[in-house]
């Protein structure tokens, strides 16, 4: 397996990427570990904040958050949203697709209010034994649906931030993305309504509904590097470039003040403050989180 590499530095915290909607972007290498199967169970997380009033050019009513795809054919994950072209302005996407078969979901609530909003996509096996898709923002579930893929989803494709590659149906991201996290299984809403406030290293794993297996989380972009054309990966040192190599596309560094309502309760009961207190480990344990 070959692992992307580059020079380490020191991070400068709280920091964000802001895209233009017009050209920029992030490209993250392929790689097993985020490259999901039809029968595969994820968590894809993210912050996001939309430019308010975006103008959109292309003409399309769709924008690019996120996409590990080149087309429109296979493809494990994408979220996306409608962007000012459309009267739906402000709702999220969420979808894959196996070439033939694309379930997808769409937000009853619009983030296209100024403000940062939590976004998961999580792909998990039901009750019924049958594979579901939800959507959550700000640790609330939106919507869900059954997954109807049959076939492959997972594609060789590089991890696309902010525009799409080789997609002229979608239209780039304009807006605010912070701290991208993706989990090798599906989180319970308990833990994503936990843990989104949280900031992790590499390397962490959470419980399972089979006690015999642990939730990984296999990539994590923390995206508060400060400067630079890289953005690290905590997990599997799965490293992400701005734009060109010359710097040409690559997304501007900003300060991250986010202004999302962070309520008393759920801060104080975040992973890192319940570490932090002398029983936390076990208050984790008994809510289902580790």
């Amino acid at each position: 397996m070959v692992i992307n590499t580059m020079s380490f530095f020191a991070p400068v915290m709280n920091m964000a990427l802001k895209f233009d909607g017009k050209s920029q972007y992030i490209s993250i290498p392929n790689s097993e570990y985020i490259n999901f199967n039809t029968n595969d169970n994820f968590t894809i997380e993210l912050w996001t904040k939309l430019e308010n009033n975006d103008s959109q050019e292309s003409g399309s009513m769709k924008s690019s958050i996120l996409e590990k795809s080149s087309s429109e054919s296979a493809f494990p994950y994408a979220i996306r949203y409608y962007n000012s072209n459309a009267e739906s302005y402000g709702k999220v996407i969420v979808c894959r697709s196996d070439g033939k078969n694309k379930p997808s979901l769409e937000s009853v609530s619009s983030i296209n209010d100024g403000r940062f909003h939590h976004l998961c996509f999580v792909r998990r096996i039901n009750d019924k034994n049958k594979g579901e898709l939800s959507l959550y923002i700000d640790g609330i579930e939106e919507c869900k649906t059954d997954d109807t893929t049959s076939g492959n989803t997972a594609n060789s494709s590089r991890l696309y931030i902010g525009k799409p590659h080789n997609n002229s149906l979608l239209a780039p991201f304009s807006g605010i993305i912070d701290h991208l996290r993706i989990w090798n299984g599906a989180l319970t809403a308990s833990q994503i309504s936990t843990i989104m406030y949280s900031a992790f290293g590499g390397g962490v794993k959470l419980k399972h509904d089979n006690p015999d297996k642990e939730i990984i989380l296999v990539g994590n972009w923390k995206l508060n590097e400060g400067y630079g054309l890289h953005i690290l990966d905590d997990a599997k040192h799965n490293n992400g470039s701005l734009g060109e190599e010359s710097g040409i596309n690559a997304p501007e560094w900003v300060v991250n003040a986010r202004n999302h309502p962070i309520q008393a309760e759920y801060y104080n009961s975040s992973v890192y403050n319940l570490l932090s207190s002398p029983d936390g480990f076990k208050k984790l344990v008994e809510r289902g989180i580790i």
